[in-house]
C-alpha cells in the first residue's frame, strides 16, 4: 500500500524543497521547507487577458497548521505576502499558498 504522507515527507526533505521562514501575523516564526514555483497566472478581465508573475509555495500541512492571508514567507532574502485563502491538496497533505512580493 502507498503511504502518501511518508512519500510527501521524503519529497520535502529532498533537493526539490528549500528552507523558508514562515512569519505569521500571530504566533511564532517557523523554519520550514517549501517547494517554490513561479508560474505566470493568466487572468481574464472582460475581453482582455492579463498575465501576472506569481510565486507559489507548497508546504506540508504537517509543518504548518493554519496559514492565513497577510502572513509572510521569506525565501532567499525576499519576503512575500500570502494572498487569498491557502488551499490544501485532495489528500490534505500540502498547502498551496499564492503570494505576492512584500512592499
Amino acid at each position: 500500500m502507498i503511504d502518501f504522507a511518508a512519500d510527501t515527507a521524503a519529497i520535502f526533505a529532498g533537493p526539490l524543497a528549500a528552507p523558508v521562514l514562515y512569519l505569521p501575523k500571530v504566533g511564532e516564526v517557523l523554519h520550514i521547507r517549501a517547494i517554490v514555483t513561479a508560474p505566470d497566472d493568466t487572468i481574464s478581465f472582460g475581453s482582455s487577458t492579463v498575465s501576472a508573475a506569481t510565486t507559489v509555495f507548497m508546504i506540508q500541512t504537517a509543518d504548518l497548521a493554519n496559514p492565513a492571508a497577510e502572513d509572510r514567507i521569506r525565501h532567499n532574502d525576499v519576503e512575500y505576502v500570502v494572498q487569498g485563502v491557502p488551499r490544501r491538496d485532495s489528500r490534505r497533505l500540502r498547502w498551496m499558498i499564492n503570494t505576492r512580493p512584500a512592499r
